[in-house]
């Protein structure tokens, strides 16, 4: 049960680890299902933003086009072409560089996106996108990495961080290529503006980049949680005497 317990903290640990930076069932395959910007579909559920006007044709189609020049770039793995989308104060919010300790878990995730595009409109005198963005859902990705990387620590197949870091670089691939692997899909209303060079690019924010990565903050909420949760168990037992020799 100490092992077990011990096992559980140190994985959850190690998820919430990448989470940290700063279900919907899948339909058709991600490229294909992929929309280009003269395509819409209407207004998204409800939206974060109060809308007041939608913006005309010509500013909408520009609009969309920014949209989907940035999440064609992700989807590609083309981190560099995306970025050029993305307002250039935003553009260190996140690590994509080939050094990053994420890129294999943004690599899987992103090759797997798809998204939709809905309504421009404008609110407050800013022009925004509405968009559901499909990814693979991170809380059930995390799941059966969890269930994985825990077999794998219990049979000794894991000993070192080294070890760690590359056995889930090895599952991950696996895990989001399952065809029974759940999806989730997210609303999101992105907004579209003038930087300083004066070309319009994308205002890159933390709920865009979740939805990107399949809802990762929840998933890394509820690991959070279960950190708490066997910690707290592992305590109680140890108190009660249950590890005495």
């Amino acid at each position: 049960m100490k092992t077990k317990l011990i096992a559980i903290i140190l994985c959850a640990g190690l998820l919430l680890a990448a989470c940290g930076e700063k279900k919907a069932e899948r339909s058709g395959d991600p490229v294909d299902n992929r929309v280009n910007s003269e395509q819409s579909i209407g207004a998204n559920g409800e939206s974060n933003v109060n809308r007041e006007t939608v913006a005309d044709e010509a500013e909408a189609e520009a609009a969309r086009s920014v949209l989907a020049a940035m999440l064609n770039g992700f989807a590609g793995l083309d981190y560099e072409g995306a970025l050029l989308y993305i307002r250039e104060s935003d553009r260190e919010l996140f690590d994509f560089s080939n050094t990053s300790s994420q890129k294999p878990l943004y690599d899987n995730l992103l090759s797997h996106m798809s998204y939709e595009l809905g309504e421009v409109y404008t609110s407050g005198g800013r022009v925004y996108v509405s968009a559901e963005i499909t990814s693979p859902d991170m809380l059930d990705v995390y799941g059966d990495l969890n269930l994985l990387y825990i077999d794998a620590l219990m049979n000794g197949e894991i000993t070192s961080e080294e070890e760690s870091r590359e056995f889930n670089n090895r599952a991950l691939p696996e895990i989001v290529a399952q065809e029974d692997l759940k999806y989730k899909t997210m609303p999101v209303d992105v907004e579209i503006m003038k930087d300083g060079d004066g070309e319009k690019r994308v205002v890159f924010t933390a709920e865009l980049m979740n939805a990107m990565l399949g809802d990762i903050q929840t998933a890394g909420s509820q690991v959070s949680q279960a950190i708490e949760e066997g910690t707290q168990e592992y305590t109680a037992a140890k108190d009660a005497g249950a590890f005495d020799e």
